[in-house]
């Protein structure tokens, strides 16, 4: 097996079943195109180690992030991962940031604390298929002025983080987002919303706690009557919490406790 650390920007192909790790206090960036053909072949990133695929793009048959660990998708920028000896071929116990492409053949898993951040801005992006586990987190951290729905919704999640300070638009996932296993956290909207649904009436099941800190966040902005039920608590820190804007009759299920430390809960009209 070959071990490579360091910072700098060489890549290059492996074909054998090596191992390249970026340890500790280590960067790269990858200015050539790295890629790591083998079965056996594993990428780590080990805790404090950063990767950032930026003018060039990887392809690898196994990964490994640990805690700790970064790697980052530069815009225009490609992970391709196929299918190894390893099950799953990529595991995420850290940090993935992507505002590029993550494409799977193979199998992809977030553990307990690993987190993927979908860093798209004026676009809307993918967010990759994968196995997440409980503790893992998706976090929505870039958009601005985009209000087109993102790809990869239709997945069940553990927690879900919307926190995008500089957003502008009004963001409507037309009932793709229908189950989060852990909690849900609305850090910020920026000026623009989050809206669950327009005319559909779907159905998100939350399995912890609902937190609403900063901007808006709407069930339902038409005739839509979609079913939230929220396992935990809520807590509305701040923000406005709407379950509709338009004439629907959203339905709101909450098993645990409601906590109203500041912002605003709005009814609606057709509530």
């Amino acid at each position: 097996n070959t071990a490579r650390n360091g910072t700098g920007s060489s890549a290059t192909t492996f074909t054998g079943p090596d191992i390249f790790v970026i340890q500790n206090g280590h960067s790269m960036t990858t200015a050539n195109a790295l890629s790591l053909t083998h079965a056996d072949s594993l990428l780590q990133i080990e805790s404090g180690g950063a990767l950032t695929v930026d003018t060039s793009n990887v392809s690898v048959m196994g990964a490994q992030i640990d805690s700790g660990g970064t790697l980052t998708m530069n815009t225009g920028r490609t992970l391709t991962v196929t299918n190894g000896s390893r099950t799953p071929d990529v595991t995420v116990s850290g940090t993935i940031t992507n505002a590029g492409t993550v494409t799977t053949t193979g199998t992809l898993a977030f553990n307990n604390g690993g987190k993927y951040q979908h860093n798209y801005t004026t676009t809307n992006g993918t967010v990759p298929t994968a196995t997440w586990n409980t503790g893992s987190t998706v976090e929505f951290i870039g958009y601005t002025t985009n209000s087109t729905l993102p790809s990869g919704l239709v997945q069940a999640f553990s927690n879900f983080t919307w926190n995008c300070p500089s957003q502008t638009s009004n963001m409507n996932m037309s009932g793709k987002l229908s189950t989060v296993n852990g909690n849900l956290t609305i850090i910020t909207t920026g000026t623009g919303s989050l809206r669950l649904a327009g005319t559909s009436s779907p159905t998100l099941t939350i399995g912890g706690n609902l937190t609403m800190n900063s901007g808006t966040f709407i069930f339902s902005t038409t005739t839509g009557s979609p079913i939230v039920n929220v396992n935990g608590n809520v807590l509305l820190n701040g923000g406005t919490l709407q379950p509709t804007s338009g004439t629907g009759i959203p339905v709101f299920n909450i098993k645990g406790n409601w906590t109203n430390n500041g912002g605003t809960f709005t009814p609606g009209t057709g509530t």
